[in-house]
C-alpha cells in the first residue's frame, strides 16, 4: 500500500511521529481496520498498544502504517500508545463510532461564530477537527504567523465549535440525535478553490478533457522567469493580502456586506497570488497540502460543498466531479464511499453570466447517482443574494443530515429534493415527471410561479397554465413550444417545491414536437 502524507521532520532524538490527526479526544471509524500512520526513520521497530492488541513493525521507509482489528462503538474515552526504543506517544480520551469529511469551499469554512444561530448544544461524544489551512508544503515555515500547521480534536462544549464549520456542527448533531453513537467530523476547507485543486494530478493529466486546465497552469508559470522571481512576488502578494483580508473582516464586523465593499470598491482591488507552485488553486493544491494527511483515515462518508469558484469552468466541471468522486475513493480505499454533495446556493453571482452558474447546477444535477451511493443535496433556496455565504446554515445542514440519515441509517425517506426526470407532450399539453422524491408537489406561492416557456429557443415568458398533479407538472394549452425552464436564474425564485418542503431542482428541457 503506497502511504502518503505529509507530516513534520524527525529529530535526531525521534524514531517517528504520528500524523497530525492522532491527538486526544479522536473519533475512529467503527467497523474498519484501525490505522496508525506517521513518518519515521528507516529500520526502528515501532509498537502499538491498541486495547487488548499489541502489533509491533519494523520501518521500511519513512513512513509507517500500522493495521489493527475493527472495533465496535466505544462510547467511553480510552487511550493508545504507540512506542518505540527512544521515545512513548500516548493519545488519551479517544472514541470509536462514525466519521465524516466534509470539504470545500468558503461554505464549509463559515465558522459557528459569524452563523445565524450560535446556541451551542453540548455534547462530549461529537467531536471536530480542522485539517490545517496550507496552500502548499512547508507555507506554516515560511509564513508562521499567518499558516498554522497546528490543529488538535475538539469536544463539542460551549466555546469549541464556534470557530469550527457550521455546517460541520449542525450536521453532526442532526445526526447523532438519531444515531446516538460518537460522532467524529473532519473538515477539510480553502475559500476560493477550484475543483482542479481539489483532484489528483495524475488524473487531471489522464483525461482529455480535463488536461486544459494544466495547459492554462502551464501559462501562467511562464510569466515567471526564475523560481527567485515567483516567490519575491508570491511573499509580496501574500502580506497584501493579508492586510486586506483584516481590513475586509473589520468591515464585515461592522455590518457591511462584503458584496458592498466589492460594488463601491472600498478597499481598492483585492490583491492576488500569481499562479504557481505555491498557490492554493493550482492544480492538485489543496490534494497535495491538505487531503493527503487524511487519507489512511477510515470514514462513514464524504460530504462535499465546492463549485462556486468554478462557474467559469461549466463546460467540464462534471467530468472533473465525476473523476473526483472516483479518486478520493481509491485513496480512502472504498469504491463505495457514500458522496454527499451541495448544489450551489442562490447568489447573484456579478462577475459571470447567468447561463455559466445555470450551466454549473445542471453538472450538479447530472452527477446525482444513487446507485452509485452519490447523492446531491440543494441549497438553490436557501442562499443569499448579495453574499455567496449564507449566514443560516441550518436548513442545508438539516437536509445533508437527513440524506445521511435516510442513505446510510435507512431512518426516513423521501430526502432527496424532486428531479425533472422526462416529458409527454400530446394534444396541446405537456407532462413533465419528476425523480428521486415521490411525495406530492406543492406550491409556496399557490400560484405554480416559476415555469418559463420559449417558442422560438430565445424568448422565454412565464405561464400560469400550470398545475401540480401528484409529483407531475402538467402545462395545459400549448402549442408551438420549443424549451421549458425552471429556477435557472443565479438567484432564482424558488416555488415549487416536496409536500417536505424540498425545492424542485432548476432545469431547462428542450422540446421535440
Amino acid at each position: 500500500m503506497l502511504v502518503c502524507f505529509l507530516l513534520g521532520g524527525i529529530t535526531m532524538k525521534e524514531n517517528f511521529n504520528l500524523a497530525p490527526i492522532f491527538t486526544d479526544y479522536m473519533v475512529f471509524q467503527t467497523g474498519k481496520p484501525i490505522h496508525i500512520f506517521g513518518s519515521c526513520k528507516k529500520g526502528v521497530e515501532i509498537k502499538v498498544l491498541f486495547f487488548n492488541n499489541e502489533v509491533k513493525i519494523k520501518t521500511k521507509s519513512k513512513q509507517f502504517l500500522i493495521e489493527l482489528p475493527s472495533s465496535e462503538v466505544v462510547k467511553q474515552g480510552f487511550s493508545f500508545t504507540v512506542v518505540s526504543k527512544r521515545q512513548s506517544k500516548t493519545i488519551y480520551n479517544c472514541l470509536v463510532g462514525d466519521v465524516y469529511l466534509i470539504a470545500g469551499e468558503s461554505n464549509v469554512e463559515f465558522p459557528l461564530k459569524e452563523s445565524n444561530d450560535t446556541l451551542i448544544q453540548e455534547q462530549a461524544l461529537i467531536r471536530y477537527f480542522d485539517v490545517p489551512s496550507l496552500p502548499y508544503e512547508g507555507a506554516e515555515k515560511e509564513f508562521p504567523t499567518i499558516y498554522k500547521s497546528d490543529s488538535k480534536w475538539l469536544i463539542c462544549d460551549k466555546e469549541s465549535p464556534l470557530c469550527f464549520s457550521a455546517l460541520g456542527y449542525y450536521i453532526s448533531h442532526n445526526i447523532f440525535e438519531n444515531i446516538r453513537i460518537p460522532v467524529g467530523i473532519i473538515s477539510c476547507n480553502y475559500a476560493n478553490t477550484s475543483i482542479f485543486s481539489w483532484m489528483n494530478y495524475q488524473d487531471i493529466l489522464e483525461n482529455e478533457k480535463l488536461r486544459k486546465h494544466l495547459k492554462e497552469y502551464q501559462e501562467e508559470i511562464y510569466k515567471f522567469s526564475t523560481t527567485e522571481e515567483y516567490d519575491k512576488c508570491y511573499k509580496e502578494k501574500v502580506y497584501e493580502l493579508q492586510d486586506y483580508e483584516n481590513k475586509l473582516k473589520s468591515l464585515s464586523q461592522q455590518g457591511v456586506k462584503i458584496s458592498q465593499i466589492e460594488d463601491t470598491n472600498l478597499l481598492g482591488p483585492k490583491p492576488e497570488l500569481p499562479i504557481g507552485p505555491k498557490h492554493p488553486n493550482r492544480p492538485s493544491g489543496i490534494y497535495n497540502s491538505m487531503l493527503k494527511t487524511i487519507f489512511l483515515c477510515h470514514l462513514k462518508g464524504i460530504i462535499y460543498y465546492q463549485g462556486e469558484s468554478d462557474v467559469k469552468n461549466d463546460s467540464f466541471y462534471q467530468e472533473a466531479f465525476q473523476t473526483l468522486v472516483k479518486s478520493w475513493r481509491r485513496e480512502f480505499n472504498n469504491l463505495r464511499l457514500p458522496f454527499f454533495f451541495t448544489q450551489i446556493a442562490g447568489y447573484n453571482y456579478p462577475l459571470h453570466e447567468s447561463q455559466c452558474v445555470s450551466n454549473i447546477r445542471d453538472a450538479q444535477t447530472n452527477c446525482i447517482n444513487p446507485n452509485n451511493q452519490v447523492f446531491m443535496v440543494s441549497a438553490i433556496d436557501v442562499g443569499d443574494e448579495f453574499d455567496i455565504n449564507p449566514k443560516d446554515k441550518c436548513v442545508i445542514s438539516q437536509r445533508i443530515a437527513n440524506v445521511i440519515l435516510e442513505k446510510i441509517y435507512h431512518t426516513g425517506k423521501n430526502s432527496l429534493s424532486p428531479a425533472y426526470f422526462s416529458y409527454q407532450f400530446s394534444k396541446n399539453k405537456l407532462i413533465i415527471y419528476t425523480q428521486f422524491n415521490h411525495l406530492n408537489l406543492v406550491s409556496k406561492s399557490r400560484q405554480n410561479k416559476g415555469i418559463y416557456l420559449s417558442e422560438d429557443g430565445l424568448f422565454f415568458y412565464e405561464t400560469n397554465k400550470v398545475e401540480l398533479m401528484n409529483n407531475q407538472i402538467v402545462i395545459s394549452n400549448i402549442k408551438n413550444i420549443k424549451e421549458v425552464r425552471y429556477a435557472i436564474q443565479p438567484y432564482p425564485i424558488c416555488d415549487i417545491y416536496s409536500s417536505n418542503e424540498l425545492p424542485l431542482l432548476p432545469f431547462k428541457v428542450k422540446i421535440d414536437i
